[in-house]
């Protein structure tokens, strides 16, 4: 999970495609007769948070997601915010939601949109009881004690983003086969499938580097930068795949993809056995 707001939580591909805060700071002006004023710190500013999430009915339900926004605006539900690691981040309301609709049913409802959403941070007045802090939905999202060990190995970053990549290759199949099933067009499929596609080779240049950067790992998993490669390959290759592309061809480019996920999940077993230990790779 990379965060959860209110009850909600993103991750995966519904994890927000850009996440920007704001943090100020209030300064008072004390005039001097016949100088120039000296600036007094007098507190800080509300945190504002603005974040872009896309919406698409692949991964979840637009319409209901949308409205659960709405609805926490509309009432200033104060919402409380939590990493993925149990940090908690503070109380906030939704105070705008503009929506990008990219694609509708025939009937109007919502298929894909692109949603910005601006929070800002909720400070009780004072004299009113503290707010509670909210719970993390997920037992692993809560406050974990310290382990015995405090540094993150390569092998637990390459892991995430093998896990990563296999999630987007299985997505992938689930456009084609709505694809044959007549539920996508080719062209609208295509299109989806290019941008997770486009998630997977970043995604196996970042696995790759690292690779790269640790030699236990690369001595254990020497077949893994290889089967980087072809996962990468065929990424390109359907990235590269005209709009007007028939069904034959989009087919042949995911089952390949397919065939090359299967010998990188292989492969990556030994970079894997490396995670929660002491060994860095240097």
């Amino acid at each position: 999970m990379f965060i959860q707001i209110g009850d909600k939580k993103f991750e995966a591909l519904y994890a927000p495609q850009s996440w920007n805060e704001a943090h100020g700071a209030k300064f008072g002006e004390v005039v001097h007769i016949g100088k120039k004023p000296s600036i007094q710190h007098v507190g800080e500013e509300l945190i504002e948070i603005e974040i872009s999430i896309r919406l698409s009915e692949e991964y979840c339900d637009p319409p209901s997601e949308l409205e659960f926004f709405k609805m926490a605006k509309s009432s200033a539900e104060v919402l409380p915010i939590i990493t993925g690691v149990g940090v908690f981040v503070g109380h906030f309301l939704i105070t705008k939601i503009d929506v990008g609709v990219e694609q509708t049913a025939g009937n109007g409802e919502l298929i894909t949109a692109d949603v910005d959403i601006t929070l800002k941070e909720y400070v009780p007045p004072p004299g009113m009881e503290e707010l509670p802090q909210g719970e993390a939905i997920e037992p692993s999202a809560k406050p974990r004690e310290p382990r015995q060990f405090h540094v993150r190995t390569e092998a637990h970053f390459i892991n995430g983003n093998i896990s990563k990549i296999m999630s987007l290759i299985k997505s992938v199949q689930g456009v084609l086969d709505k694809v044959r099933k007549g539920a996508r067009s080719v062209k609208r499929g295509l299109r989806e499938i290019k941008r997770m596609m486009s998630i997977v080779q970043n995604t196996a240049l970042d696995t790759k580097q690292r690779v790269n950067k640790t030699k236990k790992i690369l001595k254990r998993a020497s077949k893994l930068p290889a089967s980087l490669d072809e996962v990468f390959a065929y990424a390109d290759n359907i990235l590269s795949l005209p709009n007007t592309v028939n069904l034959d061809g989009l087919e042949s480019g995911v089952g390949g993809l397919e065939s090359s996920g299967r010998r990188l999940k292989k492969n990556a077993a030994p970079a894997g056995a490396f995670q929660g230990t002491k060994e860095i790779g240097s």
